[in-house]
């Protein structure tokens, strides 16, 4: 799942599952809400097999190719929400518009996780005309194979009881999977017109484990936005005119050894 940009886009089952999706729903319904959730939290960034950051690739590109190649079917039928999935670990130090994929820097998750924050509003800038919305999300700390990851689960086990009296302090230790998507659904349930792109929806829980919604601003200008939009446009530009390229050569190829001139 580490190249997600190309899994989406060009293997085989990955096409027939998204033609298959457009042709029975799609076309007929339009899409609604398109949810980016899929990431990766790496300490030791990896470089897939397309020359891509792998932490990247996963948290923002693959996401964002994705968005681009449904973009025409969504807004079909009344307007449709894209609910990213950011963190609370997005920090907008660690992301070097010089070098988005963060090659050269040390927190590659924080990077893409504040990449997560600035797409998203480039794209409801650029999409609301078409009746697309694009909002952005945050779990809080949840534990699944990413936190899993940091430390050994039974770590996390003898802490819990400390994570649910930080509660009185700290909101958005949301712990549980179930609290975490708690912004993710309230956003999908209201209105697009009332959301604002510049602030990140976040899931918070009170130490009872009552679980709410609040606010938080963004930090991010337009001109960066922007930016990274351009980047990230120009690089799936060039991974589909590369991926297009390669497939018209194997069907050119399959057609001779057929005896298909």
């Amino acid at each position: 799942m580490s190249n997600l940009c190309v899994i989406l886009l060009f293997t085989k089952t990955c096409y027939v599952f998204c033609k298959n999706f457009i042709n029975l729903y799609i076309y007929s319904q339009g899409a609604k809400i398109l949810s980016t959730g899929w990431g990766v939290l790496n300490h030791d960034d990896n470089v897939t097999s397309d020359g891509l950051q792998e932490v990247f690739a996963t948290n923002l590109f693959g996401h964002y190719v994705m968005v681009r190649e449904l973009e025409d079917f969504c807004g079909i039928n009344g307007s449709t929400k894209i609910i990213w999935t950011s963190s609370q670990n997005a920090n907008v130090d660690a992301l070097d518009y010089v070098d988005i994929q963060h090659r050269n820097g040390t927190e590659p998750y924080s990077s893409s996780k504040h990449a997560t924050d600035v797409i998203n509003v480039a794209l409801n800038k650029r999409l609301n005309k078409k009746g697309i919305y694009s909002i952005t999300t945050c779990p809080g700390l949840v534990m699944t194979n990413l936190t899993f990851g940091v430390l050994p689960v039974w770590i996390w086990m003898i802490v819990m009881p400390f994570i649910y009296f930080m509660r009185l302090f700290v909101s958005s230790l949301a712990c549980s999977p179930y609290n975490g998507a708690e912004a993710l659904v309230w956003v999908s349930k209201q209105k697009c017109e009332s959301l604002n792109s510049r602030v990140k929806y976040c899931s918070l829980c009170s130490v009872t484990g009552k679980t709410y919604v609040g606010e938080e601003k963004l930090k991010v200008e337009d001109s960066d936005a922007d930016n990274l939009y351009e980047q990230l446009d120009e690089l799936y530009k060039g991974f589909k005119q590369k991926y297009s390229s390669e497939k018209n050569d194997t069907l050119l190829r399959n057609g001779h050894s057929n005896g298909v001139s």
